[in-house]
């Protein structure tokens, strides 16, 4: 166990904290969380998002940030640190190796509830659960007067049957907080989204997505690799970039993981990469970006 890790670990905000398991572990907002991803890569390509967390702690990827103009964020859905671990331990050829050996590997926290639609709309707003709105996985919505799913938005009882959408849920207009792409493009930064084929369009992605300039859809993890692979060459011909094919591997990678337990909860992986410049549907449509050089690409895979 790091430092790091140990620190993590035993991190508590105030003593005489009781009933917490001793494996807890609590979000650090402050700087050591994924909410602080969005924040970092906006930084780091000359922009900012006004109002979301702050940055990374500058220790976390010091050094490692010189120059970078391409952002590439992998998320590994449910992957905790500790499992991230013990695989790589029994595989030494993973690209995780790699990755490792270029840059730094190191653990973050998640939020608070660590479940997946929580923690991916904090890492694509930069807001906690308790900006953005999206708590847990169930939700009773108000309005609706029903229990839903808060991927598909559907009733509990008819789980990713697209129950609102055919009442008319908007998903581009739920969340309370704008979406990374939304805020960014103003700022002359594109946003790309590479994730399975099956979530190009549920409300949950379509709440992310929000000005985003492109979505892409893979079939399976192996050709995720692929499919971004190809993002970040048309990325570098659209933009004047001179292509480079081990890009998403070039400067910084970081870990975010922990939550409740280290073991149980989402780990990301940031590296350098491309960005991108088709757009998704938003909910008000905005001009075609102009040729830009900095990017932001997002590979989810689940």
């Amino acid at each position: 166990m790091n430092q790091l890790e140990q620190e993590l670990r035993v991190y508590r905000p105030v003593k005489g904290l009781s009933g917490l398991p001793s494996e807890f572990v609590w979000p650090r907002y402050e700087g050591r969380c994924v909410g602080n991803l969005a924040q970092t890569a906006a930084g780091l390509l000359g922009a900012e998002l006004p109002g979301a967390l702050p940055a990374l702690d500058t220790d976390i990827l010091d050094g490692l940030t010189d120059g970078v103009k391409r952002v590439v964020l992998l998320v590994m859905d449910a992957m905790g640190w500790l499992q991230l671990q013990r695989v790589m331990a029994q595989h030494d050829d993973l690209v995780f190796h790699s990755l490792a050996d270029k840059g730094r590997l190191v653990p973050i926290t998640t939020t608070f509830l660590s479940t997946t639609n929580s923690v991916l709309s904090t890492i694509w707003s930069g807001h906690p659960p308790l900006e953005h709105g999206l708590l847990g996985f169930e939700l009773y919505l108000r309005e609706w007067m029903m229990a839903v799913e808060a991927i598909g938005f559907s009733s509990v009882h008819e789980l990713f049957s697209n129950t609102l959408l055919r009442w008319g849920f908007e998903p581009e207009e739920f969340l309370a907080v704008p979406s990374v792409g939304q805020v960014l493009g103003p700022q002359g930064v594109s946003t790309v989204s590479v994730i399975h084929k099956n979530f190009t369009t549920t409300p949950l992605s379509r709440m992310h997505f929000r000005g985003a300039d492109e979505v892409r859809g893979h079939s399976y993890a192996s050709d995720l690799w692929v499919t971004l692979r190809q993002a970040l060459a048309a990325l570098a011909s659209c933009s004047g970039v001179a292509a480079e094919p081990n890009c998403v591997y070039a400067a910084s990678s970081s870990f975010a993981a922990s939550g409740a337990k280290l073991t149980n909860c989402a780990s990301t992986i940031a590296g350098t990469a491309c960005r991108q410049s088709t757009k998704t549907p938003t909910p008000t449509a905005r001009p075609p970006p102009p040729r830009r050089r900095r990017q932001w690409v997002y590979p989810g895979v689940r």
